[in-house]
């Protein structure tokens, strides 16, 4: 569940890290599912620029249902925002990083 228990709302006051040290706490693999649990709000993933513009008009992918769940099919970053006017600014964004998965040990 991203953010543990406190889930996809507004972090406490000041503190702009709270999703990202989240996520940096974690290891996440090809195949895991991230679960966003929220009230009133939106998950949006985007592209590096949008995140860092807090902005999209047009999200890659894009959920308000307080109940999402986006599967990690690829090895990279994802960037997540909030879709409401801003939460982003205030610290509702996150950007997880998908490990490579891990290689074979050649065949001798």
């Amino acid at each position: 569940v991203v953010g543990g228990n406190y889930g996809w709302a507004l972090p406490p006051s000041n503190n702009t890290h709270y999703f990202n040290d989240w996520a940096s706490a974690n290891r996440f693999r090809i195949n895991d599912t991230l679960y966003f649990r929220y009230l009133k709000d939106s998950v949006m993933e985007v592209t590096a620029d949008d995140y860092d513009r807090c902005r999209s008009a047009h999200p890659i992918f894009f959920s308000n249902n307080g109940n999402t769940t986006f599967d990690l099919d690829r090895p990279g970053l994802f960037y997540f925002i909030s879709g409401v006017s801003g939460h982003c600014s205030r610290g509702l964004k996150m950007i997880v990083k998908v490990l490579e998965a891990p290689q074979s040990p050649p065949v001798p």
